[in-house]
């Protein structure tokens, strides 16, 4: 209509910390890093919000309270080129997915935060995992990997101990997603050309059950 509108940048009239540790008012809107960031996560603690993210070029973890401008640097592990973060609920462990400079592929290792030893201690997962997300509860995670002609799905924990195959199937390309505990949806990537499908699979009896087909 020709009329300008913009984001309210002023204050939520919330006193807060500056980064020298004087009072100062929280705006509104305001940024906490410029910074690329690979994935964050919010959570709760002694009933503060804190945000932890990881940064795409040094793969090293910041932690800030919502009440503080300023960041604080967890870690010092360096990793280079991180594509995807998964965290989980309270930002305590973590699945970063990055392309290794040598062989260009991407490995995905899980971590937990050691804060007394600045660093990220964890395990290599599989290579190959072409899918992975988190559960709702966010305390596990689901991958798919190729395994000879088919792809398989397992569940695992975040340091990729307790493994459990759950799914097989012969075709490759799946997209996935878990939305309730004992559910997780795949469907096969959308074409124009291609019919496509969607399939729930309970996690519990590893019934693989067609919810939609046949849809371009």
């Amino acid at each position: 209509n020709g009329q300008t509108t913009g984001i309210n940048t002023g204050t939520t009239g919330q006193t807060g910390i500056s980064e020298n540790g004087t009072a100062a008012e929280l705006p509104a809107l305001r940024q906490i890093t410029s910074a690329p960031v690979a994935g964050a996560v919010a959570f709760a603690r002694n009933g503060k919000t804190y945000i932890r993210y990881i940064e795409k070029n040094t793969g090293n973890v910041y932690e800030t309270d919502a009440t503080v401008l300023g960041n604080n640097r967890l870690t010092n592990t360096t990793i280079p080129r991180v594509s995807e973060v998964l965290w989980n609920k309270n930002g305590s462990q973590v699945v970063i997915r990055y392309v290794d400079e040598d062989t260009n592929t991407i490995k995905n290792f899980g971590a937990k935060i050691n804060e007394s030893k600045s660093a990220l201690e964890g395990i290599f997962l599989r290579d190959a995992i072409s899918e992975i997300v988190v559960s709702p509860d966010t305390d596990k995670i689901f991958y798919t990997v190729p395994f000879n002609a088919n792809t398989v799905g397992a569940i695992a924990n975040f340091d990729g101990t307790k493994v459990t195959s759950v799914f097989a199937s012969p075709f490759s390309e799946w997209l996935v997603s878990w939305p309730r505990s004992k559910m997780i949806a795949l469907a096969t990537k959308p074409s124009f050309a291609t019919a496509g499908y969607l399939y729930f699979l309970n996690t519990q009896t590893e019934a693989f059950d067609r919810i939609l087909g046949g849809v371009l």
